[in-house]
């Protein structure tokens, strides 16, 4: 009976650990596939949004309008998008004026 009883307790332990190993697995693999889905989306967004600025700055002088497009490029892809030179300086920005830029990396 003694024996009977362990064999049962071990099998419900290792059907346990393996259940909850192939959780975890499962888990695992279904939030790197979102994380690679959202970074595939980003990259191809950060893509429109340059290849829109470089049409822009083709097509014009300098960069005194651009204000619009960059509004219209935001709202498009749901995030905020500033313009600035090398040095950080502010040219356009798509929020609204006042707004801090976040710190530089």
């Amino acid at each position: 009976m003694r024996s009977l009883f362990a064999r049962l307790l071990t099998s419900s332990a290792v059907v346990a650990v393996c259940s909850i190993t192939a959780t975890a697995w499962l888990a695992a693999n279904s939030t790197s596939g979102a994380i690679q889905q959202e970074q595939g989306q980003t990259l191809a967004s950060d893509a429109r949004i340059n290849n829109s600025l470089l049409g822009y700055a083709s097509r014009h002088s300098d960069w005194s309008g651009v204000a619009t497009t960059l509004r219209e490029l935001a709202a498009q892809n749901s995030r905020r998008i500033a313009l600035v030179t090398e040095n950080g300086v502010l040219i356009a920005d798509s929020a609204a004026a006042g707004t801090p830029l976040p710190a530089k990396v």
